[in-house]
């Protein structure tokens, strides 16, 4: 159980169709410098690794570089949620800083026994040139309660513009605990609308593959294939 807790934090990544740390819509919960002007909306739920009854949600809503974001892990014998709120803005330059807070609640034992906790997250974005950019994030900082929040942890990402139609993302993760994590994934237009996404991580053990149709709004499905638990699907819609 406290397992599925600590790796909640990458389970929403396939989701994002791509790069966790840079997924504008999402980015309260992962690189707070990416909160945008402009306004934002997103809801995703996930059926998680083939486990009956185990799934989770998550929106978040953004305007004027303030973001505020909830997302909820649910399964028989416990569900974690979780409230964030954050705020970014530019600093010299293309240079974007952001920070977040997040108060977290895990219930166990039938759901009656409650344990709460707080934690702050900071990140930046860097843009290089106008086809790569890269990011650096810090989770689980300052938290109340490791037991919920699991170690610290720094992570380091890249964006990169191959051609009009095809993104690359690689996210490398480095927790307190000596853990080294990594993620590699793309993004390639199949038509005006329509792109194809997949990738690949070290935590979880995954592959993913994914569509993401986008007109006035934008609809997403992909799954994701561990060795060992199986299938996970997750859709998002977003504004």
């Amino acid at each position: 159980m406290i397992a599925v807790v600590f790796l909640f934090q990458y389970i929403i990544a396939p989701a994002n169709f791509g790069n966790f740390l840079f997924s504008t819509s999402n980015a309260v919960f992962y690189n707070p410098a990416l909160i945008s002007d402009k306004f934002h909306f997103s809801a995703i739920y996930g059926e998680l690794y083939s486990i009956p009854g185990l799934n989770f949600f998550s929106s978040s809503i953004s305007f004027k570089r303030v973001s505020l974001g909830a997302q909820v892990v649910n399964e028989e014998d416990f569900y974690v949620n979780s409230i964030n709120l954050g705020y970014s803005f530019p600093f010299q330059n293309e240079l974007r800083i952001g920070i977040s807070g997040e108060l977290k609640q895990l219930f166990v034992e039938n759901k009656s026994e409650v344990t709460d906790g707080f934690g702050l997250g900071a990140g930046f974005v860097i843009p290089y040139s106008t086809s790569l950019v890269f990011g650096f994030a810090l989770h689980n900082v300052l938290v109340t309660d490791k037991t919920i929040f699991g170690p610290g942890e720094i992570a380091l990402s890249s964006k990169a513009r191959i051609s009009g139609d095809l993104t690359i993302f690689f996210d490398a993760l480095y927790d307190a605990g000596s853990k080294v994590s990594y993620r590699l994934s793309l993004n390639y237009k199949i038509w005006e609308n329509l792109k194809l996404m997949g990738g690949l991580s070290s935590t979880p053990a995954s592959y993913y593959l994914g569509l993401t149709f986008r007109d006035f709004i934008k609809f997403s499905y992909s799954t994701s294939l561990h060795p060992y638990l199986g299938l996970s699907h997750f859709v998002e819609l977003r504004l």
